[in-house]
């Protein structure tokens, strides 16, 4: 039986800001950007047919080593 499973990864720092924003009137958002960017997160999901499979995060950013850790341990 052949099981068909889509991996993705999303990352994320959590001191992260929005580049773009809309004010009242045309004028010009006016954002505070954050003096501590924050720690990496990244978040790895595998979804097969029946939901999801394997999630993982970690306090970093992902690498090939790591993502082969995640395929081996979690999947």
């Amino acid at each position: 039986m052949k099981v068909v499973v889509g991996v993705d990864k999303a990352g994320s720092k959590l001191g992260m800001s929005s580049n773009n924003a809309r004010a009242e009137g045309g004028k010009r958002a006016v954002a505070f950007e954050p003096k501590s960017t924050g720690k990496n997160i990244t978040i790895v999901g595998a979804l097969g047919i029946y939901g999801i499979i394997a999630v993982m995060y970690c306090l970093c950013t992902l690498n090939g080593s790591g993502f082969l850790t995640y395929i081996e341990k979690y999947l």
